[in-house]
């Protein structure tokens, strides 16, 4: 293995000067300067990390936690995030923790082993008292989708009005029996999303029927079971409120599967875009989040949070959600 020595003596200057040419330090002449990168270059050098980690007490690493890494949404977010910060020299680690809060919790007690300069975070659990205990051993913490607390930063999208303009624009072309299938009212985003919808039916005067409000899961299977439900009551809704991708996934197939068309049976609406939406038939139409906006405001979050981690107040930021018109609605 090439050494620090190796590099110094092939360069015929001090070991202290390739330091400080590695390190980007002004204090070095052009002509060391040129003669230290054409001996890394010759020797192929690579700069010990674990020695850079001990020497500048930081890893480079950042851990990124994830529900689940074939959902679009959270795939999105952790491919920009990472971009973002590989582009600044750190490397992310990306978990997927199969929305279960112990293995999420696991990952970031390991995490915090191997001293990572912090976390992206998008939590199984409703409440950051964990990751609040957690910001006081960990440089950064910025959760996503997830409401910020007196400790932590926060990226997320405005649910509240993603749900207003969902009902909006489904009142606005004559649908009445709007239905809801919603995901679990312990997670701030179903719930920001369901009391939107509550409120949106309100303004449009139209009737809040207890059993057009489905909450159940977040999987395509739980999407299934309670489109079908819906759309197997007496008196069927005659339009459709998905509240996230995979949940609105499985409402396409629920409806489908029972012979009804869309949107003249039925009419579908989904918050979260989807992959091939636009090709589906019909293609749908959504509230879509700016997932690239999530990813690279929270990682640009915390990279700040880490150059001025005295100093820091924590910060939550308010995205707008875009509503997209296609033919299911």
């Amino acid at each position: 293995m090439v050494t620090i020595h190796d590099v110094a003596a092939r360069a015929k200057v001090s070991t202290a000067t390739v330091s400080r040419v590695l390190s980007g330090s002004a204090s070095v002449s052009s002509r060391s300067r040129r003669k230290v990168l054409a001996a890394v270059k010759a020797l192929g050098y690579r700069p010990n990390a674990i020695a850079t980690s001990l020497r500048r007490r930081r890893t480079f690493t950042i851990g990124v936690l994830v529900p689940d890494i074939t959902n679009p949404f959270f795939s999105g977010v952790a491919r920009t995030a990472n971009r973002v910060l590989f582009s600044q020299g750190l490397a992310a680690f990306v978990v997927d923790t199969d929305h279960s809060v112990d293995v999420e919790r696991r990952f970031a007690h390991l995490f915090e082993g191997q001293r990572v300069d912090g976390f992206l975070i998008i939590s199984n659990d409703a409440s950051p008292f964990f990751f609040d205990e957690l910001a006081s051993r960990v440089p950064a913490i910025v959760l996503v989708d997830r409401p910020r607390s007196d400790r932590l930063d926060s990226v997320r999208v405005d649910n509240h009005t993603g749900a207003l303009q969902a009902v909006a624009h489904l009142a606005g072309r004559g649908r009445r029996k709007i239905a809801i299938v919603s995901g679990p009212k312990e997670l701030l985003s179903a719930r920001e999303r369901l009391e939107g919808f509550r409120t949106a039916l309100r303004l449009h005067n139209l009737p809040e029927v207890p059993e057009y409000i489905a909450v159940t899961g977040f999987s395509v299977e739980q999407g299934v079971a309670a489109t079908r439900r819906l759309l197997e009551l007496t008196d069927p809704p005659d339009a459709i409120f998905a509240g996230n991708n995979t949940l609105g996934i499985g409402a396409v197939s629920a409806i489908k599967a029972l012979g009804r068309r869309i949107p003249d049976d039925v009419a579908l609406m989904i918050f979260d875009d989807l992959y091939l939406a636009e090709a589906a038939d019909p293609p749908l139409t959504v509230i879509a989040q700016p997932v690239t906006d999530i990813g690279a405001t929270a990682a640009n979050l915390l990279l700040e949070h880490l150059k001025q981690p005295s100093d820091w107040h924590p910060k939550e930021v308010l995205l707008p959600p875009q509503l997209i018109l296609r033919r299911s609605t």
